[in-house]
């Protein structure tokens, strides 16, 4: 995976002028871009915008909820733009507690299964809210015991793991081999 911009930390300008934006990212010299949100375009737009700009898709995040009711057209967008890791950006407000996480957890090992059979890797990118207690249980301690490794792998952000209190390169050492992305800040 290239060094890429996570286009979510330009997203003022990519709600102005997407395409222009992603111009203006090659032009700083990065190798690729993560999605959050494509400003609209078709994925046979964003492919010729990639291909215009030399840049790679390095990532695309999806809402756990847009898996159920579009997968086909995940599966598709992705293939068509050439992106590899399809990942879960976030867990809604009323998933932020031991039995949501476990719902997660669950719904994601699904996913990454038939992501995988179509050639896809599933991974999920943590913020701080993992890391708080919870009824005695932390989010980030469900999500790692109970994913499959082989299914789900994580992009750790590490700015969100020092906030939230732990250590990332700890948890990296932990957790081997699960970390296809990672965000620095």
């Amino acid at each position: 995976v290239p060094i890429a911009l996570q286009l979510y930390t330009v997203r003022d300008l990519t709600a102005k002028d997407f395409p222009g934006t992603v111009r203006k990212v090659a032009e700083l010299g990065y190798a690729g871009v993560e999605f959050a949100g494509t400003g609209g375009l078709t994925a046979e737009a964003l492919r010729d915008l990639l291909a215009e700009t030399g840049l790679k898709a390095a990532g695309n995040h999806v809402a756990i909820d847009q898996f159920d009711q579009t997968f086909d057209e995940i599966i598709a967008f992705n293939k068509t733009i050439g992106n590899k890791f399809v990942g879960v950006p976030y867990l809604p407000k009323e998933y932020q507690n031991p039995a949501g996480f476990r719902w997660a957890a669950a719904t994601m090992n699904k996913i990454g299964a038939q992501l995988q059979q179509a050639g896809l890797v599933l991974y999920y990118h943590n913020h701080a809210f993992e890391f708080d207690v919870v009824d005695g249980e932390r989010g980030i301690d469900i999500l790692y015991k109970e994913t499959d490794p082989a299914l789900v792998k994580m992009e750790i952000d590490v700015y969100w793991v020092q906030y939230g209190g732990d250590d990332a390169a700890a948890l990296i050492r932990a957790n081997s081999g699960r970390f296809p992305l990672i965000h620095l800040k």
